[in-house]
């Protein structure tokens, strides 16, 4: 797990009033938390012995295809009690590939970092109710092992930080079209072109109030 500091308004002294999550993926199949769903042909499946442990995620070869974790039903995080997610993955092609890592209800209801096929750089993004803020971080995407995190804080005005391997994106913090609704863990990767896309995950650390 990465050690970018929490920001200033969280202290330790405050680690008792949080719950938190850690999955490895370790083992020969997911955790029973999480549901995975998308187009024939997809998957995901834990392959032992890379990292330790690691979801791989696999489109179908069709463009437009995709594939998606997620805990389906179980939307327990909320802005109001200040979550946040962190995880760490890579993809195999950076140029006909989409992605979505974030806290997910709808796709009009979310909270995530985006690598778009038909854009140079990553991301960062809330929608809600139609309405959507989005910010280019300026990073160019690749296919390199990276640590995204999300921070949600309601100090002063609700606000979502994110964070590039450790570094604060450029655009952050994003202070509009925040979703108000409860949300999950999501990661989703699509293809757009006729051929299997796959995403590599490490790790999904999560932690909000109690």
């Amino acid at each position: 797990m990465s050690h970018v500091r929490f920001h200033e308004d969280i202290g330790l002294n405050s680690r008792r009033f949080r719950c938190n999550g850690l999955d490895h993926f370790w083992g020969d199949q997911l955790d029973a938390r999480w549901y995975a769903a998308g187009d024939a042909g997809g998957s995901a499946v834990v392959v032992d012995g890379i990292d330790g442990g690691i979801v791989r995620i696999t489109t179908g070869n069709v463009v437009n295809n995709d594939y998606n974790i997620s805990w389906q039903d179980i939307k327990g995080f909320i802005v109001s009690k200040q979550p946040t997610l962190e995880v760490r993955s890579c993809i195999d092609n950076s140029s006909d590939t989409t992605i979505r890592i974030g806290l997910y209800r709808t796709s009009d209801e979310n909270i995530v970092f985006l690598i778009r096929a038909d854009e140079a750089n990553i991301q960062i993004a809330c929608y809600t109710g139609g309405s959507q803020t989005i910010e280019d971080i300026g990073v160019p995407k690749d296919t390199n092992w990276h640590i995204y995190r999300i921070e949600v804080h309601t100090h002063g005005s609700t606000h979502v930080h994110f964070y590039l391997d450790g570094v604060e994106c450029t655009g952050s913090p994003i202070t509009t079209n925040i979703p108000t609704q409860y949300m999950q863990p999501y990661i989703n990767v699509r293809t757009n072109a006729d051929v299997v896309r796959q995403m590599d995950v490490d790790y999904v650390y999560w932690r909000q109030d109690r």
